[in-house]
Protein backbone atom coordinates (compact mmCIF):
# COMPACT_ATOMS: atom_id res chain seq x y z
CA UNK A 1 0.00 0.00 0.00
CA UNK A 2 1.26 3.48 -0.51
CA UNK A 3 -0.25 6.36 0.97
CA UNK A 4 0.66 9.87 -0.51
CA UNK A 5 1.34 12.54 1.56
CA UNK A 6 0.86 15.26 -1.40
CA UNK A 7 -1.46 17.53 -2.79
CA UNK A 8 -1.11 15.85 -6.47
CA UNK A 9 -4.60 14.80 -7.46
CA UNK A 10 -5.62 11.92 -10.04
CA UNK A 11 -7.76 13.50 -13.26
CA UNK A 12 -10.35 10.55 -14.85
CA UNK A 13 -8.70 11.02 -17.96
CA UNK A 14 -6.56 8.89 -19.70
CA UNK A 15 -4.07 9.38 -21.52
CA UNK A 16 -1.26 7.32 -23.59
CA UNK A 17 1.61 6.84 -21.12
CA UNK A 18 5.13 8.58 -22.18
CA UNK A 19 7.79 5.65 -23.16
CA UNK A 20 9.74 6.74 -19.50
CA UNK A 21 6.50 5.56 -17.79
CA UNK A 22 5.72 2.15 -20.26
CA UNK A 23 9.95 1.43 -19.29
CA UNK A 24 10.14 2.69 -16.28
CA UNK A 25 11.90 -0.49 -14.06
CA UNK A 26 9.97 -2.13 -11.34
CA UNK A 27 12.10 -4.35 -9.65
CA UNK A 28 15.84 -3.51 -8.44
CA UNK A 29 17.23 -5.76 -10.97
CA UNK A 30 15.50 -4.49 -13.98
CA UNK A 31 17.73 -0.85 -13.77
CA UNK A 32 19.85 -0.28 -16.82
CA UNK A 33 23.60 0.55 -15.47
CA UNK A 34 23.84 1.54 -11.72
CA UNK A 35 25.59 -1.89 -11.21
CA UNK A 36 26.82 -0.47 -7.64
CA UNK A 37 24.19 1.16 -6.70
CA UNK A 38 22.08 -2.12 -7.54
CA UNK A 39 24.05 -4.60 -5.68
CA UNK A 40 24.04 -2.17 -2.29
CA UNK A 41 20.13 -1.84 -2.65
CA UNK A 42 19.94 -5.64 -2.98
CA UNK A 43 22.08 -6.35 -0.22
CA UNK A 44 19.63 -3.92 1.74
CA UNK A 45 16.80 -5.37 0.77
CA UNK A 46 18.30 -8.96 1.36
CA UNK A 47 18.31 -7.84 5.35
CA UNK A 48 16.09 -4.82 5.67
CA UNK A 49 16.55 -2.98 9.29
CA UNK A 50 15.82 0.93 10.77
CA UNK A 51 17.98 3.25 8.74
CA UNK A 52 18.04 6.49 6.49
CA UNK A 53 19.16 6.17 3.03
CA UNK A 54 20.43 8.92 1.05
CA UNK A 55 19.84 8.83 -2.55
CA UNK A 56 21.86 11.32 -4.21
CA UNK A 57 21.77 12.30 -8.21
CA UNK A 58 20.98 14.66 -11.10
CA UNK A 59 16.89 14.96 -11.97
CA UNK A 60 16.52 11.87 -13.99
CA UNK A 61 18.69 9.38 -12.75
CA UNK A 62 16.28 6.67 -11.55
CA UNK A 63 15.93 7.76 -7.42
CA UNK A 64 12.64 7.54 -7.10
CA UNK A 65 11.94 4.63 -8.93
CA UNK A 66 14.74 2.88 -7.22
CA UNK A 67 13.41 3.57 -3.94
CA UNK A 68 9.90 2.39 -4.65
CA UNK A 69 11.72 -0.52 -6.47
CA UNK A 70 13.27 -1.83 -2.57
CA UNK A 71 9.55 -0.68 -0.88
CA UNK A 72 8.51 -3.21 -3.07
CA UNK A 73 10.86 -5.69 -2.94
CA UNK A 74 10.74 -6.04 1.39
CA UNK A 75 6.50 -6.19 0.92
CA UNK A 76 6.55 -2.50 2.46
CA UNK A 77 3.94 -0.14 2.97
CA UNK A 78 5.14 2.88 1.19
CA UNK A 79 4.60 6.65 2.13
CA UNK A 80 5.78 9.27 -0.27
CA UNK A 81 6.60 13.02 0.70
CA UNK A 82 6.90 15.86 -1.76
CA UNK A 83 9.18 18.28 -1.11
CA UNK A 84 6.24 20.91 -1.44
CA UNK A 85 4.47 19.01 1.73
CA UNK A 86 7.74 18.21 3.85
CA UNK A 87 6.15 20.24 6.79
CA UNK A 88 6.39 19.63 10.82
CA UNK A 89 2.39 18.95 10.46
CA UNK A 90 2.95 16.24 7.65
CA UNK A 91 5.69 14.92 9.10
CA UNK A 92 3.93 14.43 12.52
CA UNK A 93 1.17 12.63 11.10
CA UNK A 94 3.05 10.19 9.06
CA UNK A 95 5.01 9.42 12.69
CA UNK A 96 1.35 8.53 14.33
CA UNK A 97 0.89 6.39 11.49
CA UNK A 98 4.61 4.90 11.67
CA UNK A 99 4.00 4.34 15.18
CA UNK A 100 1.59 1.09 13.91
CA UNK A 101 3.23 -2.18 12.61
CA UNK A 102 2.41 -2.08 9.04
CA UNK A 103 -0.44 -4.76 7.11
CA UNK A 104 1.03 -7.46 6.77
CA UNK A 105 3.73 -7.43 9.36
CA UNK A 106 6.40 -5.94 7.46
CA UNK A 107 8.12 -2.25 6.70
CA UNK A 108 7.22 1.55 6.44
CA UNK A 109 9.34 2.79 3.66
CA UNK A 110 9.04 7.03 4.10
CA UNK A 111 10.32 8.59 0.87
CA UNK A 112 10.79 12.28 0.85
CA UNK A 113 11.56 13.35 -2.69
CA UNK A 114 13.89 16.11 -3.18
CA UNK A 115 14.96 16.16 0.61
CA UNK A 116 17.26 18.44 0.05
CA UNK A 117 14.41 21.13 -0.35
CA UNK A 118 12.90 20.57 3.04
CA UNK A 119 12.88 23.23 5.56
CA UNK A 120 14.97 23.60 8.10
CA UNK A 121 12.22 22.72 10.95
CA UNK A 122 11.56 19.66 9.13
CA UNK A 123 15.26 18.39 8.96
CA UNK A 124 15.45 19.08 12.52
CA UNK A 125 12.49 16.95 13.03
CA UNK A 126 14.37 14.25 11.34
CA UNK A 127 17.16 14.54 13.21
CA UNK A 128 15.81 13.32 16.20
CA UNK A 129 13.93 10.36 14.64
CA UNK A 130 17.27 9.24 13.22
CA UNK A 131 19.85 10.14 16.92
CA UNK A 132 17.86 7.48 18.35
CA UNK A 133 16.36 9.93 20.90
CA UNK A 134 12.56 9.49 18.98
CA UNK A 135 13.01 7.09 16.06
CA UNK A 136 9.66 5.10 14.78
CA UNK A 137 9.36 1.24 14.61
CA UNK A 138 10.23 -0.83 11.60
CA UNK A 139 10.48 2.27 9.42
CA UNK A 140 13.25 2.81 6.31
CA UNK A 141 13.40 6.11 5.20
CA UNK A 142 14.59 7.57 1.88
CA UNK A 143 15.58 10.77 1.24
CA UNK A 144 16.26 11.77 -2.74
CA UNK A 145 18.28 14.81 -3.02
CA UNK A 146 20.33 16.28 -6.47
CA UNK A 147 22.77 17.98 -4.05
CA UNK A 148 24.04 17.93 -0.32
CA UNK A 149 24.49 21.41 -0.35
CA UNK A 150 21.14 22.44 1.41
CA UNK A 151 21.25 19.63 3.71
CA UNK A 152 23.11 19.74 7.09
CA UNK A 153 26.08 17.35 7.34
CA UNK A 154 24.95 16.39 11.16
CA UNK A 155 21.79 14.89 8.93
CA UNK A 156 24.03 13.22 6.29
CA UNK A 157 26.33 11.86 8.71
CA UNK A 158 23.15 9.83 10.47
CA UNK A 159 22.19 8.37 6.53
CA UNK A 160 23.83 5.88 4.05
CA UNK A 161 24.84 7.67 1.20
CA UNK A 162 24.51 6.18 -2.03
CA UNK A 163 25.75 8.07 -4.84
CA UNK A 164 23.93 8.02 -8.24
CA UNK A 165 26.44 8.25 -11.11
CA UNK A 166 26.70 7.77 -14.80
CA UNK A 167 23.16 6.43 -15.31
CA UNK A 168 22.12 6.93 -18.56
CA UNK A 169 25.93 7.21 -20.26
CA UNK A 170 27.34 3.52 -21.67
CA UNK A 171 26.63 0.09 -23.47
CA UNK A 172 24.24 -0.81 -21.71
CA UNK A 173 22.10 2.12 -22.14
CA UNK A 174 22.82 2.15 -26.29
CA UNK A 175 21.90 -1.71 -25.71
CA UNK A 176 18.17 -0.75 -24.18
CA UNK A 177 17.63 2.19 -26.53
CA UNK A 178 17.98 0.09 -29.09
CA UNK A 179 15.48 -2.85 -27.36
CA UNK A 180 12.87 0.03 -27.73
CA UNK A 181 13.44 0.96 -31.37
CA UNK A 182 13.23 -2.95 -32.41
CA UNK A 183 10.16 -3.15 -30.34
CA UNK A 184 8.58 0.28 -31.45
CA UNK A 185 9.56 1.77 -34.83
CA UNK A 186 8.67 0.50 -38.42
CA UNK A 187 10.19 -1.91 -40.10
CA UNK A 188 11.98 0.19 -42.63
CA UNK A 189 12.79 3.36 -40.37
CA UNK A 190 15.99 4.67 -40.86
CA UNK A 191 18.14 3.59 -37.64
CA UNK A 192 19.20 6.54 -35.51
CA UNK A 193 22.47 7.17 -33.75
CA UNK A 194 21.85 5.32 -30.13
CA UNK A 195 24.79 6.42 -28.60
CA UNK A 196 24.37 9.82 -29.72
CA UNK A 197 20.73 9.81 -28.03
CA UNK A 198 21.96 8.21 -24.59
CA UNK A 199 22.65 11.05 -21.87
CA UNK A 200 23.89 11.24 -18.43
CA UNK A 201 20.53 10.36 -17.27
CA UNK A 202 18.35 7.24 -18.85
CA UNK A 203 15.43 9.33 -18.38
CA UNK A 204 16.51 12.21 -20.62
CA UNK A 205 17.91 9.10 -23.03
CA UNK A 206 14.32 7.71 -23.37
CA UNK A 207 13.02 10.93 -24.15
CA UNK A 208 15.86 11.59 -26.77
CA UNK A 209 14.60 8.34 -28.49
CA UNK A 210 10.49 9.24 -28.00
CA UNK A 211 11.27 12.16 -30.40
CA UNK A 212 12.83 10.03 -33.25
CA UNK A 213 9.86 7.66 -32.98
CA UNK A 214 7.57 10.56 -33.08
CA UNK A 215 9.40 11.64 -36.07
CA UNK A 216 9.80 8.24 -37.62
CA UNK A 217 5.68 8.07 -37.19
CA UNK A 218 6.29 5.16 -34.99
Amino acid sequence: METLFSTETQTAMQFPASLTEIYKPKAIADFVGLAKVKRIVQSFAANPREACLLFLGEPGCGKSSLARALAAQINSEVHTVSSAKCNLETLDNLARVCQYVPFGGGWHVVVLEEGDCMSDAASKWLLSRLDGTAPLPRTIWIITANGTDRLEERLISRTLLIKFENYGAGAETVAFLEKIWNERAPKDAPRPDFKRLSSKNIRQAIQNLELELMAVGA
